[in-house]
């Protein structure tokens, strides 16, 4: 809803020129507040006007619009060599690339520790991109998740103490790019939590046992047994990334079929 696009918006009421504003900056601002007010008009309606929706049983939309936002960034940093970009360009039509891509994440709600594994996809991507993930936590607890995502992507991770500072936060501490800020005196992380979620039960660990074939999270260790090799039914876990063969479940320990490794 907040990405350029060559479409007309249309204002239910007329936008006023005031003397004291940029009428651009005006324009921009009238048409982010009618996107945001479409947005949420979507989500009562699919949440239902009488509230039947709680708000533990709405999934959290962060791995989609951070996803959306990567896409957004590869599309435009990376446009496709195409018959209509070479007619474009040969018009003397300027090229729209971002240079140095940021994505500012503004968080109220806790982590969500089922979405653990897309979301440090999403960041292993942004690395890969060179795009520097911002995160501010406005409301509730600390996120584990956004403060690995700005570490690991080279930006910063703010817990907002005064809301009603928010503006000036904006301003001093996400809005100069990372190469200013090694300049400026910004507010730095003085502890990052790197506790992962295990892959069996998607519970945040302290401690836990990683498999040595496909690197997944555990958080408890595997059984001391191996599968039968005709009538065993192996199990992969969800998300589980790497090559080579497949982890025992706690749920295929108890089959028949397993046997103890000697």
């Amino acid at each position: 809803m907040l990405y350029a696009s060559s479409d007309v918006v249309e204002h239910a009421a007329p936008i006023t020129v005031d003397a004291n504003s940029y009428p651009p900056f005006k324009l921009l601002d009238t048409s982010l507040v009618h996107a945001i007010t479409a947005e949420l008009d979507v989500l009562d309606v699919s949440h239902g006007a009488d509230g039947s929706m709680s708000a533990a049983e709405s999934p959290s939309a962060l791995v989609g619009a951070l996803t959306k936002a990567l896409c957004y960034v590869n599309r435009v940093s990376f446009p496709p060599s195409s018959a209509a970009t070479a007619a474009a360009q040969s018009r003397d039509a300027p090229l729209q690339v971002i240079t140095d891509p940021r994505i500012l994440i503004l968080s109220v709600s806790p982590d969500l520790s089922t979405s653990y594994i897309p979301i440090m996809n999403a960041i292993f991507s942004a690395q890969k991109l060179k795009v520097t993930i911002d995160a501010c936590q406005i409301h509730g607890p600390e996120t584990v998740f956004l403060q690995q995502a700005a570490h690991l992507t080279g930006g910063s991770y703010m817990y907002l103490e005064r809301r009603d500072a928010l503006l000036q936060y904006l301003l001093m501490t996400f809005l100069p790019p990372p190469s200013i800020r090694k300049i400026l005196v910004v507010p730095t992380q003085d502890r990052i939590d790197f506790r992962a979620a295990c892959f069996c039960h998607k519970n945040i660990v302290d401690i836990g046992f990683v498999c040595s074939v496909c690197l997944s999270i555990f958080c408890k260790p595997i059984p001391d047994q191996i599968p039968h090799q005709n009538t065993a039914k192996t199990q992969r876990p969800e998300g589980a990334g790497g090559l080579g063969g497949v982890c025992p479940t706690f749920a295929d320990s108890d089959s028949p079929a397993w046997y103890t490794r000697s």
